[in-house]
C-alpha cells in the first residue's frame, strides 16, 4: 500500500541531508503559496467572515507555520536518520506525507475557495495526524515527539477557529448557510 510509494523508497536505507530538507521546505511552501493566490471575490468573502474573539491577527499565521514547518521537518529528519529501529516507520512516513498534502492544499480549500466545511475537515484532520505523529514519535524518541507538540497545540487552536467558522459562517463553495448566527450579533438561533 503506502510502503510502495516512491517517496518511501527514496528514503529507504539512507540518511536525509540538510539541503534535501531545506529544498523540501522551500518546495512545499512554494506550492502552498501558489495555491493560495486569492481573487477579489475570495478576499472579500474571507474579510466578511465572522471570526471568534480568540482569533489572532492574520499576519501571525505565516510566521507560526514557518516555525512549525521547520520544527516538523527537523523532527521527521531525525527519525528518518535514526540508527535505532523505529517500529511502523513506513506508517509514520505515510502520515507525514498526508500532513504535508493537507498543508499544501489547505490554502486552496480554506483561503482561495473560502470553504468553511473543507477548512474544518482539513484543519481537524491535520490536528489528528499531528497528535498521532507526536504519540508515535514519543514511543521512539521523546525529543522528536516535542517537535510535534507545538504542531499539535497549534492544530488544536486552529481547529477551534475552523470549527467556529464552520458553525457561524456560510460556505460559499457548497452554498450552505451558517448553522447559527454569530454570537456578536446577539442572536443564537438556528437559521
Amino acid at each position: 500500500m503506502y510502503y510502495d510509494l516512491p517517496i518511501m523508497k527514496a528514503f529507504s536505507g539512507r540518511k536525509v541531508k540538510w539541503w534535501e530538507a531545506a529544498l523540501f521546505f522551500v518546495a512545499v511552501n512554494g506550492v502552498a503559496r501558489l495555491l493560495s493566490i486569492p481573487d477579489k471575490k475570495s478576499q472579500s468573502n474571507y474579510r466578511n467572515k465572522s471570526n471568534p474573539k480568540w482569533s489572532p491577527p492574520a499576519a501571525l499565521f505565516g510566521p507560526v507555520w514557518i516555525i512549525n514547518n521547520i520544527i516538523q521537518i527537523s523532527g521527521t529528519v531525525k527519525l528518518i536518520n535514526s540508527t535505532t529501529d523505529f517500529p511502523d516507520k513506513e506508517k509514520f512516513m505515510a502520515v507525514q506525507a498526508l500532513m504535508w498534502l493537507d498543508y499544501v492544499t489547505y490554502p486552496l480549500v480554506g483561503l482561495k475557495y473560502n470553504s468553511t466545511i473543507l477548512s474544518a475537515i482539513w484543519t481537524n484532520s491535520f490536528t489528528a495526524l499531528a497528535a498521532y505523529s507526536m504519540i508515535k514519535a514519543f514511543q521512539h524518541d521523546k525529543q522528536v515527539a516535542l517537535s510535534f507538540l507545538s504542531l499539535t497545540l497549534w492544530g488544536v487552536y486552529a481547529s477551534s477557529l475552523a470549527n467556529y467558522e464552520l458553525v457561524f459562517n456560510d460556505d460559499p463553495l457548497f452554498k450552505t448557510q451558517r448553522l447559527l448566527a454569530p454570537p456578536e450579533s446577539g442572536i443564537l438561533e438556528q437559521k
